[in-house]
């Protein structure tokens, strides 16, 4: 149980992460400087997916799956906008324990 635990630690650690990278990084122009929490959904979304499929291939497809099923896919945009948070994502990915 203690190690099921830790690894959720680990996923959720990432998870912060992820969101702090994009309420950073703002590709959806969401950011009034107080609102840190916009991307968390998104973030969650892009580290489940990651959890089956973590690759350096994947993680485009997956931030912008999470950003589809979030914001749909008007306000979401191309993949291609994705691409430099993609890599990103993908060094936090590989960094964390």
């Amino acid at each position: 149980k203690a190690g099921r635990q830790e690894l959720l630690s680990n996923f959720r650690k990432r998870s912060d992460q992820i969101s702090a990278l994009l309420f950073r990084r703002d590709p959806l122009k969401l950011s009034f400087g107080t609102n840190e929490d916009e991307y968390e959904m998104v973030a969650w979304a892009i580290v489940t997916q990651l959890i089956t499929t973590p690759t350096k291939e994947g993680v485009l497809g997956a931030v912008h799956r999470g950003f589809h099923r979030t914001f749909g896919a008007e306000k979401t945009g191309p993949i291609s906008n994705y691409k430099v948070i993609a890599k990103e994502i993908w060094t936090i990915w590989r960094s964390s324990p």
